[in-house]
């Protein structure tokens, strides 16, 4: 009866376990952004296609939707001429989509400003037209970004991110990149 108690008790704790917490990097604000970047990616090696684009897409209200392979690009850390985002997506003369990601840091001085000013240089380099250019906040709470206008960003909470991404792992077909979302939907659900 002990054997068969300690057998419970061991299954228990692999099932609590996370692989995010174990790295202790389950609030690193980079990495949650390289994360996000890798899913938001239909090249990266995940293999579920365009499954979290058009998902992330149809959150932010953006209407992107893409059905074909490598038609789209998507960067981590862009360093353009005043500021650095945290995920750049974009398909050249179509659409392009800052995302800056707030997870506990401050914003830098003027840095939402200064990043609508450098996507607007870069949408005008890519032959994107301003309304094809879309900025998004993602933060714990959704809320708006105080260092610029709220009018030019799309709020994103992490709270509807894991709504949504959560109701995905059904459709997930790989066994692996289903249980890392899973931790990473644990640790963002506490934000």
């Amino acid at each position: 009866l002990a054997h068969r108690k300690n057998q419970i008790q061991m299954a228990q704790r692999i099932q609590k376990f996370n692989i995010l917490k174990i790295l202790n990097i389950s609030s690193d604000e980079v990495r949650h952004s390289s994360f996000l970047a890798w899913l938001l990616d239909s090249k990266s090696g995940h293999n579920q296609g365009f499954l979290f684009f058009n998902a992330f897409m149809r959150m932010c209200n953006i209407d992107v939707y893409i059905d074909q392979p490598y038609s789209y690009a998507v960067k981590k850390e862009f360093s353009e001429i005043e500021s650095i985002i945290d995920i750049l997506i974009y398909r050249r003369s179509d659409f392009l989509v800052y995302v800056e990601n707030k997870i506990y840091s401050a914003e830098g001085n003027a840095q939402c400003s200064r990043e609508v000013r450098d996507m607007r240089r870069l949408g005008t380099r890519l032959l994107i037209p301003p309304e094809r250019q879309y900025a998004v906040f993602l933060t714990p709470d959704g809320r708006e970004p105080v260092t610029g206008d709220p009018e030019c960003w799309r709020t994103l909470s992490y709270q509807q991110l894991w709504l949504s991404f959560k109701q995905l792992i059904p459709q997930i077909t790989l066994d692996k990149v289903r249980y890392i979302l899973e931790d990473w939907l644990e640790i963002i659900s506490s934000f």
